[in-house]
């Protein structure tokens, strides 16, 4: 270790020989020592060895500036900062955490003309993109959360410029498996996948700004609550396999949906067709959202009474049993019906159902279905047409066939659905 003051005082030349070897060992030493130089110069290196950094004088002459660690090279890690709406940097290094405070930055005070800044946020923050104070890409704000490392410049004084975000690769990050429940343990931002079907009315608070990107494996009803769990139109979402919903906290434990992303149905799915050799109704439930058109297929259908063959329509709310506008006719007849899709009249007991009903998405914010159906009698000569619409109160999930009145019993047959 060796400092000097840099002043070669006269004297004999065996002595100004002796200060200018030890001028220049400062100088080859970076003036190392554990404790700064007695008479800095502006510009001049000091290798702190107490600190075990490489610190170079400002300008002005008046303070110290961290440059790399001795003993990496890597870069200076300064002291926690506490996010505040002007962030507090302070020149102590390269890089800092930003610890609890607010959870909205809006701007940086200056450095310096040319100073790069890395933070890492150890809790979501949102930073508010300005034109000039703290310009972000595409002028959109950005929500971190915990580990997220950003690169700031500061262009022009106190102006900075984001160059780099650890997330831009992906932004979420993504974490363990989460079980449905009725209040969903997250514990921190990032993208899961939600296994199991228990109903979820609520999300655990991660922090307000957060972002949970919800993957499902299966069916799930998300309930709408007006402040914990937000959802377009007061409405509940019964979730499919592979569905996305994208959440924000937007405060203390109460979260909004911003995104809901349905997997493509890839054309038409062919339901699992169901005997209706036994009970009053044949249900298919788990239809997902974003479908607008049904068919409804039916197969030596039988049941074990007089009440005529109906179709209902349903939503996460149930089944819904009024306001259809439906009707049947054969040659001979004709009959209409007010609780479901009138699919036959005249039935008895020995009647044998084949043939379609078609549901056709006409009004999607009014949820209206119109209906039409060719069906006929393989035990007589009968042929059925039938038409009919409904206005659901909410997104259709499920489709039902039974019975007018008080259902007969399905005793042969099978029916299944199509969707799209």
């Amino acid at each position: 270790m060796s400092q000097h003051d840099n002043d070669v005082a006269n004297s004999d030349g065996a002595t100004v020989r002796a200060d200018i070897n030890s001028a220049l060992i400062a100088q080859a030493t970076s003036n190392s020592g554990a404790a700064a130089p007695a008479s800095p110069q502006a510009y001049q290196m000091w290798a702190d060895t107490a600190n075990d950094i490489m610190q170079v004088r400002n300008a002005a002459n008046n303070n110290q500036l961290p440059v790399f660690t001795l003993s990496t090279g890597s870069m200076i890690q300064g002291a926690d900062i506490v996010s505040a709406a002007a962030l507090p940097v302070l020149s102590d290094g390269q890089f800092n955490d930003i610890t609890t405070g607010v959870d909205t930055v809006t701007s940086i005070n200056t450095l310096g003309i040319g100073t790069v800044k890395w933070l890492q946020t150890d809790v979501p923050i949102t930073f508010t993109h300005h034109s000039t104070n703290l310009v972000l890409p595409g002028g959109k704000n950005i929500i971190t959360a915990a580990g997220d490392v950003l690169g700031f410049y500061e262009y022009a004084s106190a102006d900075w410029r984001l160059i780099s975000n650890s997330a831009d690769s992906f932004p979420y990050r993504v974490g363990t498996d989460v079980a449905s429940a009725t209040a969903l343990p997250l514990i921190e931002s990032g993208a899961f996948d939600v296994t199991g079907t228990t109903t979820i009315t609520s999300i655990n608070s991660v922090g307000i700004g957060s972002i949970a990107l919800l993957q499902f494996d299966g069916i799930v009803t998300v309930t709408h609550h007006s402040t914990n769990l937000v959802l377009p139109d007061a409405s509940n979402i019964i979730t499919v396999a592979g569905q996305i919903l994208v959440f924000h906290e937007y405060a203390s434990g109460d979260w909004r949906l911003v995104s809901n992303s349905v997997p493509s149905a890839g054309g038409i799915t062919l339901g699992t067709e169901q005997a209706s050799t036994s009970g009053t109704a044949i249900d298919f439930t788990g239809i997902p959202a974003g479908t607008k058109k049904i068919t409804v297929m039916m197969v030596g259908v039988s049941g074990d009474g007089t009440n005529n063959l109906l179709i209902q329509l349903g939503d996460a709310g149930g089944f819904e049993t009024t306001g259809y506008q439906s009707g049947t006719f054969q040659i001979s007849s004709s009959g209409n019906d007010t609780t479901g899709f009138l699919v036959a009249h005249q039935n008895d007991a020995a009647s044998v159902y084949h043939g379609n009903y078609i549901f056709t998405l006409e009004d999607s914010a009014n949820f209206t279905w119109t209906g039409m159906g060719n069906t006929m009698r393989s035990n007589l000569a009968n042929h059925y047409a039938g038409a009919g619409s409904k206005s659901l109160s909410a997104e259709l999930t499920q489709v039902r066939v039974t019975f007018t009145g008080t259902p007969d019993d399905f005793d042969a047959g099978a029916i299944n659905i199509q969707y799209e």
